[in-house]
């Protein structure tokens, strides 16, 4: 169970889109927006609104009033552009107000560093991250459904790109930890300069030993540095997650 508590959402990202416009259209620009009201436009039941209600208050796009719920200044803007643009992720406009919302989350905000720490991952592999990391229950499909929405998030505000099944970081110029196995592979080159490495071993199930190569230069700020602190933490916390994952796959 991670300690973040983050509730993901519940539907597919096409009904979460459809979620937001029925707000939107329902006037929740204007005035609070009762559940029945959205409920009865969307020919969902109640409960079924409701549960994704929670991801969009946690994520700042609407927000509980007296009789129902209300956009904030950034949940209307992305329903604005969903209107225009509904499903189409790729869409800029989609994009911007996603990115808007993912960087001010912390919990959507640090999801792509399971993918940056491995330079890439396939999709299935990394919903199953996003369950566990949330603290949902790993066994309930429809978790899996609401990690696959939060991926699509991520990749219409630009943090990830998909790649024949596996999704990949999108650049963006933070610093990054390079991984090195044991034979010498890496999946990400290191950075000209690099002045410091270390070589630390790690067991899950079987021996694996992980070198990383810290991208460190005289240059690196202080707060560059707390960084690389950070990722290298966050990293020590997938590698558990994956052992915890990878233990309860083999009891099941």
């Amino acid at each position: 169970m991670s300690d973040t508590g983050f509730q993901l959402p519940l539907a597919s990202y096409e009904t979460l889109v459809r979620i937001i416009l029925s707000y939107y259209h329902a006037g929740a620009d204007k005035e609070p927006v009762p559940v029945s009201a959205v409920a009865q436009r969307m020919g969902m039941s109640r409960p079924g609104i409701s549960s994704n209600n929670n991801f969009l208050v946690l994520t700042a796009i609407l927000e509980k009033a007296d009789r129902g719920y209300v956009f904030t200044q950034d949940g209307l803007e992305l329903a604005k552009a969903l209107a225009v643009y509904r499903e189409d992720i790729t869409a800029p406009e989609v994009g911007s107000a996603w990115r808007g919302i993912v960087e001010r989350n912390e919990f959507l905000r640090r999801a792509p560093t399971a993918v940056r720490v491995r330079g890439r991952m396939d999709v299935d592999a990394f919903a199953r991250h996003i369950v566990l990391t949330s603290g949902a229950p790993p066994d309930e499909r429809r978790f899996i459904t609401g990690a696959r929405t939060v991926i699509a998030v991520l990749r219409s505000a630009g943090f990830l790109t998909e790649d024949d099944s596996r999704v990949v970081e999108a650049a963006d110029g933070k610093p990054r930890v390079e991984l090195q196995n044991a034979h010498g592979d890496t999946s990400l080159q290191p950075r000209p300069g690099t002045i410091n490495s270390t070589t630390t071993a790690v067991t899950v199930g079987i021996p694996l030993s992980i070198m990383l190569t810290v991208p460190v230069t005289a240059d690196t700020s202080e707060s560059e540095l707390r960084e690389i602190g950070e990722r290298i933490r966050l990293l020590w916390r997938i590698v558990q997650t994956d052992g915890a994952a990878n233990e309860e796959a083999g009891t099941s």
